[in-house]
């Protein structure tokens, strides 16, 4: 690996053969995050952003949270903790305002491109009615919120300074197989988490009526699960049937979970779609990728993909 820092006083240093690093890709994460620990034989310059490279690949691209410079007996250690561009619209907060017929390109260009981003990958033709942007959101809540309300997605920041609006369930499929040379040696992890699964939801759909509205868990309920909810949706504008639905449905992708270890850097997107096929497991279809952590040390290097049901 190949790491090029820049300095507070725009110099660049490049470490290459670092001790450990660490990188962590979550879909409930915003910014990626990263922590890299190099051995070194002098002090270095405070570093505000740095680039990783495998080869000549851009993995990581980022700023600096917390730098750590180590003194023991054994070396001199410079240990930094690194976020993803995304670290910056996640900790500058937005000007309070009230947009009327906003288009995506107007939030980009107020909120997001004053912080060095390119552009848009993905759908750019859409517009909202009305957005409002209150004390306290910050730059990233408002493009969040207005892809949740717009485009029913969730945006991610590339590596090269974009922000990412495409599908990643579109991607090829990651078929992992005796087939795939590449990925056929890997430890496997199943899960399957009752404990997470809602059996039952009675929902209160009138005011001052009784919780009389029922969504059934068929999967839960033929497996002997018995956890029961009362949702009150009267009392709260932003909650309905199908929020309700959801999330019994929701309960149901989380309670099952595979952990795979596969060797080296697998470069892999956050919801891509992945098939396994397992002597012990059998044929596994219908999963995504739903976290990602590559790992460096000494004796080896690997990455653990979460894969949850679609």
């Amino acid at each position: 690996m190949k790491f090029i820092c820049l300095t507070i006083n725009n110099k660049e240093v490049i470490f290459e053969s670092p001790n450990f690093v660490t990188i962590d890709i979550d879909k409930q994460a915003p910014a990626d995050s990263m922590t890299v620990t190099f051995e070194c034989n002098e002090r270095v310059d405070e570093i505000k952003e740095i680039k990783a490279y495998i080869e000549d690949d851009l993995i990581f691209n980022g700023i600096i949270d917390e730098q750590q410079f180590i003194i023991m007996n054994s070396g001199i250690f410079l240990k930094l903790y690194i976020r993803s561009k995304a670290g910056l619209l996640l900790d500058n907060e937005a000007l309070p305002q009230i947009y009327n017929f906003a288009t995506l390109n107007t939030i980009f260009e107020r909120h997001i491109k004053p912080y060095g981003f390119i552009g848009i990958e993905g759908n750019k033709d859409t517009m909202i009615e009305k957005l409002s942007v209150t004390k306290g959101m910050s730059e990233w809540d408002v493009l969040n919120n207005f892809c949740a309300v717009v485009l029913g997605i969730t945006p991610r920041v590339t590596v090269d300074g974009y922000i990412d609006l495409t599908d990643p369930e579109l991607d090829d499929i990651l078929y992992i197989n005796e087939k795939n040379s590449k990925i056929c040696n890997y430890l496997a992890k199943e899960k399957i988490k009752r404990c997470d699964q809602i059996s039952q939801s009675y929902v209160r759909v009138h005011k001052g009526g009784a919780y009389d509205g029922l969504v059934s868990n068929e999967e839960a309920i033929s497996k002997g699960i018995v956890r029961k909810r009362y949702v009150n949706i009267v009392d709260n504008n932003k909650m309905t049937m199908q929020y309700v639905e959801n999330q019994v449905e929701k309960s149901n992708k989380d309670s099952y979970e595979l952990n795979l270890t596969l060797n080296g850097y697998i470069k892999v997107r956050l919801g891509t779609r992945v098939e396994i096929d397992n002597k012990v497991l059998g044929n596994v279809k219908n999963l995504i990728v739903d976290k990602i952590r590559y790992t460096l040390n000494p004796e080896s290097d690997f990455t653990e993909l979460t894969l949850r049901r679609m």
